[in-house]
């Protein structure tokens, strides 16, 4: 029983750490160009697996939303929607072929099973821009802790691997 207690009281500060740091985080990242455009809509697979669609702030590069609809089979099988909020906390690499940041995230997450689910999302990743210009297509493996806050309380992890491609015509300023 002890060590349920701790792995949600660990995921839950994990949740929390995310959602704190993000704002704070973003003044110390690496500066990137801004994009040229911003709207990309993809594929998942992992926990969840279906689609995705991440759409990048023009006016903060390196912050963005994404969003994400497929099916989960941890636990119950059913439908799981997630959204939440990217800050890139630092640039890995950068070069004339891409750059790879590596990026916090705090939302939500609701699961459709018998009732419904839902919970506190967090997100530790990596994602790939290609480096082309315009840009035409980006990468990502993401780890998100999720503590589940109704029916009743419950902890998960999700870890996904995506690929997304801009829409051409979103521009930054």
């Amino acid at each position: 029983m002890r060590g349920a207690h701790a792995r949600r009281a660990a995921a839950l500060a994990l949740v929390l750490g995310a959602a704190l740091a993000g704002p704070s985080a973003t003044l110390a990242a690496t500066p990137v160009s801004r994009p040229q455009r911003i709207i990309s809509v993809g594929f998942m697979a992992g926990e969840p697996s279906g689609g995705t669609v991440r759409v990048m702030s023009p006016a903060h590069p390196t912050r963005a939303w994404e969003m994400g609809l497929g099916w989960s089979m941890a636990g119950d099988s059913g439908v799981d929607f997630h959204a939440q909020h990217q800050w890139h906390v630092a640039t890995v690499t950068h070069s004339e072929r891409g750059a790879t940041a590596f990026y916090l995230g705090a939302g939500a997450r609701v699961k459709h099973v018998d009732g419904t689910r839902i919970g506190l999302r967090g997100a530790l990743g990596f994602n790939y821009l290609a480096g082309r210009r315009p840009r035409s297509w980006e990468a990502y493996l993401e780890l998100a802790p999720i503590v589940d806050l109704t029916p009743d309380n419950d902890t998960w992890l999700n870890a996904i691997i995506g690929v997304r491609w801009f829409i051409p015509g979103g521009t930054g300023r």
